[in-house]
């Protein structure tokens, strides 16, 4: 029964931030949606009991494996309309705008996966074997686990950010050969000798 409230929890959270995203067209939403994967993840395997049904990719429940799905469907489209965006809006490249949704597919799924798997469980061992505190509710877990999607986060504006610079630097370098060209062609130091003088 507890992990049915967290699931309802989750999903209710997830329902009225999308909704307001929507609603508002807020565009930081974008970046939101794309981690619900990793925000589930770091629920699940934070070991708190509210969420043990949430995400799971050896699902042992109906519930879970829909709910696993589910996730997987919201990301993936969250991907989609990220990607969509910053290709229509900022890069207007389709090349770049594709290397950019490759690369936030490769944050939000595998890498994020990993990282908060082995992160989230290094720091439950730590806190039983080194401490003595009370972790009933796992929220150390989950803190840590936000702050590893806070770094995946800061990963990819870093990523967007190079793809964004490396775009400005390739047309300022073609600017630049275009200008030279026009230059060339029209130049005075091309033009032949006699051209000025009059012919009669």
């Amino acid at each position: 029964m507890e992990s049915y409230t967290g699931l309802a929890i989750f999903y209710a959270l997830f329902s009225v931030t999308v909704t307001l995203i929507l609603k508002l067209k807020l565009t930081w939403g974008l970046y939101v949606v794309p981690y619900t994967l990793a925000f589930a993840v770091m629920l699940s395997k934070s070991g708190n009991k509210f969420f043990k049904e949430l995400y799971n990719d050896k699902s042992e429940t109906v519930v879970s494996y829909l709910s696993t799905n589910l996730i997987n469907v919201f990301t993936l489209i969250g991907v989609f309309m990220m990607t969509l965006s910053y290709t229509l809006t900022k890069s207007k490249n389709v090349l770049v705008g594709t290397l950019f949704g490759v690369m936030l597919m490769v944050i939000v799924f595998p890498i994020a996966k990993t990282s908060l798997n082995l992160v989230i469980t290094e720091t439950d061992k730590l806190i039983k074997e080194k401490t003595d505190l009370d972790n009933e509710h796992k929220l150390p877990n989950i803190a840590v686990g936000l702050v590893v999607i806070g770094l995946l986060f800061g990963l990819q504006m870093l990523f967007q950010k190079t793809l964004d610079y490396s775009q400005l630097t390739g047309m300022i370098v073609k600017s630049n050969t275009l200008n030279n060209l026009i230059k060339n062609k029209y130049s005075l130091a091309n033009v032949p000798k006699n051209a000025f003088k009059n012919k009669n």
